[in-house]
Parts: C-alpha cells; sequence; structure tokens
C-alpha cells in the first residue's frame, strides 16, 4: 500500500474518492511510509527466525543484533517525524523479552559456532573475547573428548584379557603391569600437532551449517 500510495497517489486518490471515502491527509501519508520503514526489518527478522529450513537457535541472537542496529539507525534518522515513538517502543520490547538471552552462555556459543555467523555479529572491537570464549570452550570439550577415548582404549584392553583360569573365577581382570604398559602412550605428545579446530574455523569464511562437520569438536558444542 505504502509502494500505490508513492507510485500511484493521484490513481489512489480518484480510487477513494470514487468509493465515496475520505483521502489521506499529508501527514497520514507521511506516517504510513515511516510506518512501513519501521516495520520492514521487523517482519523480516520474524521470517528469518519463523523459517521450516535450516534455522536453530543459532540464528536467535545475530537476528535480534540486527534488528535492532536497524531500528537504532531508524530512531537516529532526522528525518522521522511520525514513528519515532513506535521505535522506541519496539527497542524497549525487544530488550524486556530478550535481553537476558545474551548472557546465555550456551546460546551465545551456538551463534558462534555457526559458520553462517561466527562472531561477524559482535561490535569489531568485541570479536577477539569472544574467539577466546569459543577457545575455552573447546579446550574443555577437547579434554573429555579425550578421557572419554582413554576410557575407551582401556576398556578395550581389559576386555581382551582372558579368563584367569587358575582362580576360576570367569570375570576378567585387567593385569595393573598391561595397564601401565600403555600408560606412556597417553601423555606422550604428538611429533606433529594438528592446528586447533577453533583457528581453523575461523579462518575460513562465512559458510553454512553443513560445514561443521569438519569440526567435530565444534559441532558438539553446536548442539
Amino acid at each position: 500500500f505504502s509502494k500505490l500510495l508513492r507510485k500511484n497517489n493521484e490513481a489512489m486518490e480518484n480510487l477513494f474518492k470514487a468509493l465515496g471515502l475520505s483521502w489521506f491527509r499529508s501527514n497520514e501519508q507521511e506516517f504510513i511510509h515511516e510506518y512501513v520503514k519501521v516495520m520492514e526489518p521487523v517482519a523480516d527478522a520474524l521470517d528469518v527466525l519463523q523459517g521450516e529450513i535450516s534455522i536453530s537457535m543459532s540464528y536467535l541472537l545475530p537476528t535480534l543484533t540486527i534488528l535492532r542496529e536497524k531500528l537504532n539507525n531508524h530512531q537516529r534518522d532526522t528525518t522521522m517525524k511520525h514513528a519515532n515513538p513506535l521505535v522506541c517502543s519496539l527497542l524497549d520490547s525487544l530488550k524486556d523479552r530478550f535481553d537476558h538471552m545474551f548472557n546465555i552462555p550456551q546460546i551465545r556459543l551456538a551463534a558462534i559456532c555457526d559458520p553462517s555467523f561466527k562472531v561477524k555479529w559482535f561490535p569489531e572491537e568485541e570479536q577477539d573475547s569472544y574467539k577466546k570464549l569459543l577457545k575455552k570452550e573447546y579446550e574443555k570439550w577437547e579434554k573429555e573428548t579425550i578421557e572419554e577415548e582413554k576410557e575407551k582404549y582401556c576398556s578395550l584392553i581389559h576386555n581382551s584379557e582372558p579368563e584367569d583360569e587358575c582362580s576360576g573365577d570367569s570375570a576378567s581382570t585387567t593385569s595393573p603391569r598391561r595397564k601401565n604398559f600403555f600408560s606412556s602412550l597417553w601423555k606422550k605428545p604428538s611429533k606433529v600437532q594438528p592446528q586447533n579446530e577453533v583457528d581453523l574455523f575461523f579462518a575460513e569464511p562465512l559458510g553454512h551449517v553443513e560445514q561443521l562437520s569438519k569440526y567435530p569438536i565444534l559441532t558438539k558444542i553446536f548442539r
């Protein structure tokens, strides 16, 4: 309707007159144009978050951040005459409803781990600190993953131990000597240290969530 007012103002006015309707005053037309301008990014944000394909929690904070930036730009727009109260109301509502979610680490990390966003939705001066946040979380998950693999390996050794026929006990027991024999492998560092998943992740340009399959630990954090 706003576009019709701009492109076919005279034709629309004639149509209203033919229907016996009062035509919009100039300030009413200005309000309609401003209302559409302000609500357009809100509608776009809703379309994103209500999407049925490839939408996850990782979209929430980047979408809200971009929406707030657009509304803040409207608030600073000196040509806006009528819709400033609407902009202020929308910003206040977003703050009341969603501000606490920016402080939930899991939601922040979900967005940072999404190849579509990474840390690009943060102010440039804050991006390094959020990279460090992901690295810290990665190190925790990496340690847990190593421990899980170690337990699986020890369990495999335990299950391969032959039964003790002399004792008559059918339950196999793992020799302490065998346990200790392989312990040095877990302490010995690899000669070729692979590059950190996080560094490789941030070195790549923005992409799609499917790219996470190359980063098994980051995938765990994302989920």
